[in-house]
Order: structure tokens, then C-alpha cells, then sequence
């Protein structure tokens, strides 16, 4: 709100047609303690400043860590309320919707790239996110040019898709216990046998990455996106763990 930088809010100083109609905060589960209290008051400022007429301004807070409890939203509004000035009820609270894994996944096809293959799917430091993803949809679904929406229809239908899915429903694994999990499938265990631990886990990493690459389209327009928390989609470590989810982006 400094002299030399009133041009940014042109169009919303001495005309009551107001510019300022949304602010968003990310990750709004962050804005607790002194930085929630700085925050909020540096909200009320601005709309003191901007003498915005009250409900003019929409406030938008993002989060994927809201609570699970039965009074979780009620809580969060109460939270977002203190925070943007503005009240908020449980019916502006918008949620994700997880799917079952049997209800998502259909598999149909059996079989695994040949072992040979997995040794040029790893990520190189030469490697961009795209690249990588191209030649993982080439060993993985025989089509190096598949969109997501082809590589969701693809994916649903492999069976150690289905089974690294439920392997991942209890809880984080580490790599190291995904492989150990998925010796129930026999197509699996067969690569397991005959290569080493090195490009099962490759394995294991490629599917991780081709499963946060697909989507699927619902007929009332909306994409289901199959989310893994957290993954790093250069897969340069074989350290990090994973939690799978399943939900429709809007």
C-alpha cells in the first residue's frame, strides 16, 4: 500500500466499481500463530483501505490437510472466518471424493515390459519430466505419444496397477516394501526372480509416475486424477515413500 506502488491497485481506489474480487490463499492450514495473526490483519487493512463493501471480496483458501474428524468443517470455517474476516459455512467447503481401488481399477492385462527394457526407464540427469514420461509410456503402454486420459484407460486395466494400489491402501511404504508386498503377483515375482532388486524398484518407480501422469474423464466433464503424497516424479532416489488417493479434479 506503499505511494510508489498505488498503480497496482488502479481501478479499485476512489470508484465504487471494485477490480479486487478474489484473494486466495494456498495451503491456508499454514497461516496459525503470529504469521495467521499478520496475515489476517493485513487483509482487513487492505479492504479498509480499499473501502471494499462488505461480501464484495471472495476469499479463496486451498488445503489438502483439513482434518477427517465429524467437526473438522465446522472447525475449518471457524478457522477461515478468523482468518479472511469473512464468514464462512460448512456449505462452502469443497472436498475431494476418493474411489476404491476395485472401483477405479478393471484389470484385464497381464504381463510386465521385458526386464531388459526397465534399464533405459530409469530418469537420467539429462532427462526432463517430459522425455521421461515419453519413453515410460512407450516401454509401459506401447503408445510413447499417450495422453493422460489414454495412459488412465491403459493403466486401469493392468493388473499390477490394481495390486500396487492396494498394496499402498494401509498406509507410507518405502519402495523397498512395495516390492515385498507385490510378490503375490506372479508377474512381478517372475521379474523378481530372474532380475535385480535395482530394476524391480525401477519398476515399481515407473508405475508410481505413470499412475500421477493419467487422469480419466467423468461424463459430467470432471477428470479423475489417480494422486500419490508425496512423489517425486524424477524418481532420482530410491528413498522416498508414498501414500496413494484417488479423487476428481474439478
Amino acid at each position: 500500500m506503499r505511494q510508489r506502488f498505488m498503480s497496482l491497485w488502479r481501478g479499485n481506489i476512489d470508484t465504487d466499481n471494485k477490480a479486487l474480487r478474489f484473494i486466495v490463499l494456498d495451503e491456508l492450514h499454514t497461516y496459525d500463530g503470529a504469521q495467521g495473526t499478520d496475515v489476517a490483519n493485513l487483509l482487513r487493512r487492505l479492504k479498509l483501505k480499499l473501502s471494499l463493501p462488505k461480501y464484495s471480496l471472495c476469499p479463496i483458501g486451498t488445503s489438502a490437510t483439513i482434518g477427517n474428524g465429524a467437526d473438522s468443517k465446522t472447525r475449518l470455517c471457524e478457522y477461515a472466518t478468523n482468518v479472511f474476516g469473512e464468514t464462512f459455512s460448512e456449505e462452502h467447503v469443497i472436498e475431494e471424493h476418493r474411489i476404491p481401488v476395485d472401483e477405479y481399477v478393471e484389470p484385464t492385462t497381464v504381463g510386465l515390459p521385458d526386464g531388459r527394457l526397465l534399464k533405459d526407464c530409469t530418469f537420467g540427469n539429462a532427462d526432463t519430466v517430459a522425455c521421461y514420461l515419453k519413453r515410460l509410456c512407450k516401454i509401459w503402454l506401447k503408445k510413447s505419444d499417450a495422453t493422460p486420459i489414454e495412459a488412465g484407460v491403459i493403466l486401469r486395466r493392468m493388473g499390477i496397477v490394481g495390486d500396487l494400489l492396494h498394496a499402498l491402501e494401509d498406509g507410507v511404504h518405502t519402495l523397498e516394501e512395495l516390492q515385498n508386498r507385490l510378490e503375490d503377483n506372479t508377474d512381478f515375482r517372475r521379474l523378481r526372480q530372474q532380475y535385480s532388486d535395482k530394476t524391480c524398484l525401477t519398476a515399481i518407480e515407473n508405475l508410481l509416475a505413470l499412475i500421477a501422469y493419467a487422469k480419466r474423464p467423468t461424463e459430467n466433464g470432471k477428470l479423475i486424477h489417480w494422486s500419490l503424497r508425496p512423489l517425486s516424479i524424477s524418481c532420482r532416489s530410491q528413498h522416498f515413500t508414498c501414500k496413494c488417493n484417488f479423487g476428481k479434479e474439478n
